[in-house]
């Protein structure tokens, strides 16, 4: 069994050996899949914990929410892969974070369910809501931009099904993207050079289309750009830069500085329209939500993201929205040239907290699994300071990446520091990493079954980290979406600096 693990005040490690809150019940918890491992960023500072458990700046005109506080720290038992031996040795009992996507999807249930408890089944012929639907957007066709991810094309999906039109996608699909039409069951939708040629040999030119997620031109398909073509309405989340479409005459606008383009459609069934969509749309929103906001802890998170996001699992029946979680960021990173270093090192990141006497403190350990760990390995250079800016930004004592080879079932770790080293080995016979800072784990592919037990075993045998490293002055920037570059997440050069592409970090603000 691991060492005993506690947890001080305000959630971070402390001397005590008793948690500080207990877990409230919840009228019909979202999570209820909870015993699993969680997913995502499991460290939370307090800010972000506050953020995670408690719905910031709801609407106007709301009651103040009773949102139930949760415990972040909770004992867990795994469960056997189905296929194991079940005679073998019980895996030991952990403890660990839960994460901040378990936690905010829980802790908004309750207004979830005053939000669900509103609406009514999708109905073809419900006039006095239909006639909300915008003229402009009727039969039109909803088009997300180039380099299609998964927000553009579930976009797509779910407004051409709320608002009576057809779907089209501007390019190749992702592998995520690719999985989430699987995981609900739906179809690609046909490109929009395909609807183009079908409308011209139909003679209903201009083809009628409304832009979802975008509203750049350099990001425009260039059939969309055509003189055949009619642009009638724009829905995003993105801010207003350097080529911005510009029209004839008005159109149909709606932008929310929110952190998806489904946050936005799924408020319309919601809260404008009160119907319910099919569980297959609100599935493919749900996982758009989820990966356009990096697991909620993108910095453009906002209080109806994590709203949604829960009223979503109802509606789809997600229980465990960690495992659901978990699934989707393995299904992204089979593209890893177009995730940033934050992503790849936070992605699939969990913490383990520890109070053993000597060791009073937490770990972090991230996984990639990939077909490809020699990809990932030659951005080496991007990921180690984002190892040591997590590090830092989020208290760990010290951060594991351990690298993944599905395919011949061996894995790298990728180690920073002093602290690193000493803990790697303690827990794996003095194994050391080479020159670059990558040891080689050999067949230790499991982090439930290889990587934390080794490291909970170390610890509980004394293991103490050596004397605090010289902190080498360095700008740890801070995260932030890039407009320019489709939202995705990058580290801008300065935390107290000027803002950059228009966002600056929550503790920049502070100060």
């Amino acid at each position: 069994r691991p060492p005993t693990l506690a947890r001080g005040p305000r959630g971070r490690a402390g001397s005590g050996g008793s948690m500080s809150q207990s877990s409230a019940p919840l009228a019909a918890a979202v999570v209820g899949g909870a015993v699993a491992l969680g997913f995502g960023l499991g460290w939370l500072s307090s800010g972000a914990r506050a953020a995670a458990q408690k719905p910031s700046s709801p609407p106007t005109g709301w009651d103040e929410p009773q949102t139930p506080i949760v415990a972040d720290v909770q004992e867990v038992v795994e469960e056997r892969d189905e296929g194991e031996d079940a005679d073998a040795e019980p895996l030991p009992p952990l403890r660990r974070r839960r994460s901040s996507f378990e936690l905010a999807v829980e802790a908004h249930t309750p207004r979830a369910q005053q939000l669900l408890a509103a609406t009514r089944p999708m109905m073809e012929e419900i006039p006095e809501v239909r006639e909300y639907i915008p003229d402009e957007l009727r039969n039109a066709i909803f088009c997300g931009h180039l380099a299609a991810d998964l927000d553009s094309v579930a976009g797509a999906i779910a407004a051409a099904h709320l608002f009576g039109g057809r779907p089209a996608v501007a390019s190749e699909l992702n592998s995520e993207t690719e999985w989430a039409l699987k995981q609900w069951g739906m179809e690609a939708p046909p490109r929009i050079e395909d609807l183009a040629e079908e409308a011209s040999r139909q003679g209903t030119l201009p083809l009628r289309v409304c832009l979802v997620d975008h509203q750049q031109t350099t990001q425009v398909n260039n059939t969309i750009l055509s003189p055949t073509t009619q642009v009638v309405g724009v829905i995003d989340h993105h801010a207003f830069q350097s080529h911005t479409l510009q029209t004839d005459a008005p159109i149909f606008v709606d932008v929310r500085p929110w952190g998806s383009s489904c946050t936005i459609l799924a408020h319309y069934y919601l809260s404008v329209l009160r119907l319910m969509p099919p569980r297959d749309v609100a599935g493919m929103m749900l996982c758009a939500v989820v990966s356009d906001t990096l697991f909620l802890q993108s910095p453009t998170t906002t209080y109806w993201d994590r709203l949604i996001t829960s009223a979503l699992c109802r509606i789809c029946d997600v229980t465990d929205p960690d495992k659901l979680a978990e699934q989707q960021f393995k299904a992204k990173s089979m593209n890893l040239l177009t995730m940033t270093p934050h992503s790849l090192v936070v992605g699939d990141m969990k913490s383990f907290v520890y109070n053993t006497g000597t060791f009073d403190g937490s770990v972090g350990v991230s996984v990639i699994e990939t077909v490809d760990p020699a990809a990932v390995l030659e951005r080496l250079s991007e990921l180690l300071p984002e190892i040591r800016a997590v590090r830092k930004e989020r208290g760990f004592e010290t951060v594991f990446l351990a690298v993944v080879d599905i395919v011949r079932l061996r894995s790298s770790m990728v180690v920073v520091g002093a602290s690193a080293q000493s803990l790697l080995a303690a827990a794996f016979d003095g194994l050391q990493p080479d020159d670059n800072g990558i040891a080689d784990l050999g067949s230790r592919v499991s982090r439930k079954k290889d990587i934390i037990p080794a490291i909970s075993a170390a610890i509980a045998a004394g293991w103490t980290p050596p004397a605090a490293e010289a902190e080498v002055e360095e700008d740890l920037g801070f995260v932030a979406m890039d407009p320019a570059a489709n939202g995705l997440l990058v580290r801008q050069p300065s935390t107290f600096g000027p803002p950059i592409n228009g966002w600056r970090s929550p503790r920049a603000a502070e100060e």
